[in-house]
């Protein structure tokens, strides 16, 4: 699946962002947090957090159970705070982004 890295979004309470529609797809684990997030136009939309029952695999990285913010906020699948914690090496010619772990420091 295609996702968006997202260095700014490290305040968010999310390691990774879905749309609705993906996380019905998903294992998720029962509802942690309910909260409200708002666009620039200042459109309103309910999103909640869960952790995966599961592995998110990024090329050769895992990540276990990480923490889902479920939000139509911003309509596609966004890295949010895992961003901050990799290595990303951008291969514009061949349309490819590496992800690397820098060192073994566990996510969050």
């Amino acid at each position: 699946m295609s996702a968006l890295p997202d260095t700014a979004a490290l305040k968010l309470n999310g390691d990774v962002i879905v749309p609705t529609e993906l996380a019905t797809k998903l294992p998720l684990g029962p509802k942690e947090t309910e909260t409200i997030l708002s666009d620039a136009a200042g459109h309103k939309y309910p999103s909640f957090t869960a952790k995966l029952n599961g592995d998110l695999v990024l090329g050769e990285v895992s990540i276990h159970n990480p923490t889902v913010l479920v939000s139509d906020w911003l309509g596609v699948i966004d890295l949010a705070a895992m961003s901050n914690q990799f290595a990303l090496t951008i291969d514009l010619v061949n349309h490819r982004i590496r992800v690397s772990r820098p060192d073994s420091t566990p996510l969050r």
